[in-house]
């Protein structure tokens, strides 16, 4: 099952933006997981139908592990179904922690056999945000500035509903929040269902935007020749990771490692960061280019790229 991970800025902004997918997808066979790990059939003539009895929420004492729990314990009722969904939309709710749910997808055992995280897309109320930038606000709260962070698309709604300046202003501001993130507005240039789904956009390298400089969220790509030293790469990730952990958002590429034919494919959020030899080649051009791309606050960037080079096989 495909997952693409949905959340909000603004009430209400997350779900209008599942609805809208939902409608988009009605030909197709898709489950919804609600806030509260409450998993959902979406079907052209079903509707909506509650998996009762079959989602048993927990709560360990940490609310990050009741969420990664609730999570895969919905993935798993939706994957048992006899028709399961090939699509899956996981709405966060305003408390979920959206990187503790894109690292129970990358890292689960379970999770990683039944669903594949696909994208991370963030629906924005276009006058909310506006009404803060207005007030003198920040146009994010903490939950919300770690969202857009590792966003893959950002949608802004109702923007009919604002002038031409605000809506520019309102684009602009999260633009700059997101780093990684096609910045779309449906309302005014029509959006298509490709353009939020079948993204695979954590699979590979990616291309981070220019941050403006009082940024603290820093993302940057690093590119780095040749074939490293599988010990040394694994002592740097260890390093990045205790000096960073909290603070890494994102981190993904591809990476090349001394004596093997084909390249690594890097995942990780947080503490975690975990490879996998890819199945298939590349092209020759990209033949022991090493691309990692990281997003995190408060990192140094020289920093990384050095250790990167020091990794490199002699």
């Amino acid at each position: 099952m495909d997952v693409t991970v949905v959340g909000g800025i603004g009430r209400g902004a997350g779900g209008r933006l599942v609805d809208h997918l939902a409608g988009a997808l009605r030909s197709e066979h898709v489950g919804v997981l609600s806030p509260a790990g409450t998993a959902l059939d979406l079907a052209p003539t079903a509707g909506m139908l509650p998996l009762t009895g079959e989602v048993v929420e927990r709560s360990p004492g940490c609310p990050c592990c009741g969420l990664r729990l609730d999570v895969v314990d919905a993935l798993v009722a939706l994957h048992r179904r006899r028709h399961r969904p090939r699509r899956v939309l996981l709405l966060l709710g305003p408390d979920d922690d959206p990187l503790t749910v894109v690292q129970t997808l990358l890292t689960d055992t379970t999770a990683l056999r039944i669903a594949r995280l696909d994208a991370v897309i963030v629906g924005a109320d276009g006058p909310a945000v506006s009404a803060r930038l207005g007030a003198g606000l920040p146009e994010l709260d903490a939950r919300e500035a770690l969202l857009v962070a590792v966003a893959d698309r950002l949608a802004i709604g109702r923007a009919s509903r604002l002038t031409d300046d605000a809506l520019d202003t309102v684009t602009a501001t999260l633009a700059d929040a997101a780093p990684l993130a096609e910045v779309l507005t449906p309302q005014v240039r029509r959006t298509v269902v490709a353009d939020l789904v079948d993204l695979d956009a954590w699979n590979g390298p990616i291309t981070p935007r220019p941050a403006p400089p009082q940024k603290d969220v820093v993302a940057a790509e690093l590119v780095v020749p040749g074939a490293f030293d599988l010990g040394r790469l694994e002592t740097w990730g260890d390093q990045v990771t205790s000096a960073h952990g909290p603070d890494l958002y994102r981190i993904q590429g591809i990476v090349w490692i001394d004596g093997e034919d084909r390249p690594h494919q890097v995942q990780g959020v947080r503490a975690v960061i975990s490879g996998a030899r890819l199945p298939v080649g590349i092209a020759p051009g990209e033949r022991h280019r090493n691309r990692l791309t990281v997003v995190g606050r408060g990192i140094d960037v020289d920093e990384l790229r050095i250790g990167l080079f020091d990794a490199v096989a002699t």
